[in-house]
């Protein structure tokens, strides 16, 4: 089977947030700071579910979005110049 082709499942976020750094971050196609991105927001996602107290300001959702879109549009590149992506 084709690299590309081959069919990759995590099981759980975290899962996903490890297969992501084991095939984008260690070989060095994006930053360390990505996965750091990921590892934050699944942090706040899960406050957000689990803990009716927990309150997040208009600024730092502008923040995390201006962030999630810089690294969506780098992921997007990445995969389009290897292929993944037309």
């Amino acid at each position: 089977m084709n690299e590309k082709n081959r069919r990759i499942e995590p099981k759980t976020h975290a899962g996903a947030i490890s297969q992501f750094s084991l095939e984008f971050v260690r070989p060095g196609l994006l930053p360390s700071s990505h996965n750091r991105l990921l590892g934050g927001l699944q942090r706040m996602r899960e406050l957000a579910d689990y803990d009716a107290a927990v309150q997040f300001s208009e600024d730092d959702a502008k923040s995390e979005i201006e962030d999630a879109r810089a690294f969506a549009m780098e992921a997007q590149g990445l995969l389009t110049r290897e292929g993944w992506l037309e």
